[in-house]
């Protein structure tokens, strides 16, 4: 898993692909690059509405739960894996 910040940078560069294939002859592959992009934004948005949340926004347990997991995130983060199974252009 990643942190909220390197699943934002990964949409970003996933979108750009999606872009160039639209662009491009392969609709198709644009829209499973743009679909991965779709992912890894909607991770971000999670990661940072998570970060935002408050012990009075959420029962205590809820708030536990998550700092638990953002704190481990940012003390072993993981690097993106890299897409070589999917030809890039």
């Amino acid at each position: 898993m990643s942190s909220g910040a390197r699943h934002y940078v990964e949409a970003e560069r996933l979108a750009k692909i999606a872009h160039q294939y639209n662009q491009g002859n392969d609709p198709v592959k644009g829209r499973a690059w743009a679909t991965e992009a779709l992912v890894h934004a909607t991770l971000a948005n999670a990661a940072a509405e998570a970060a935002r949340i408050t012990p009075d926004d959420v029962d205590p347990g809820t708030w536990t739960d998550w700092h638990r997991v953002i704190d481990d995130r940012l003390a072993h983060p993981e690097p993106m894996a890299m897409r070589d199974h999917c030809d890039q252009g």
